[in-house]
């Protein structure tokens, strides 16, 4: 949906479409929908990172609120990835498995 949103609105932009004024309408509807609930989303990981950091004993602001916006942003693209612990690697290491 990402680019799909900025590929119409480029389209809308340079005329290259003939769309309704219905359906430009409800384009932008869709787009101010998207940007509230972007707002919306930052706003609530601003209050998980700020809960955070002060069970840390960190400062509210030590993580700034553009950090949090560009965090937001990509989250789409987000990957867990689960590896053994340094400790594990260094006093258990699977030399076995590396060889194959």
């Amino acid at each position: 949906m990402n680019g799909l949103i900025k590929d119409v609105f480029g389209e809308i932009e340079s005329g290259l479409t003939h769309a309704s004024p219905r359906g430009i309408a409800t384009f932008l509807f869709l787009l101010d929908s998207y940007k509230d609930k972007a707002k919306r989303d930052v706003r609530e990981v601003s209050k998980i990172v700020e809960s955070l950091l002060e069970s840390l004993g960190l400062a509210a602001g030590t993580i700034a609120l553009r950090e949090i916006e560009t965090f937001c942003k990509y989250s789409a693209f987000l990957k867990v990835v689960r590896y053994r612990s340094l400790e594990d690697e260094y006093h258990q290491p699977r030399t076995k498995q590396i060889g194959k």
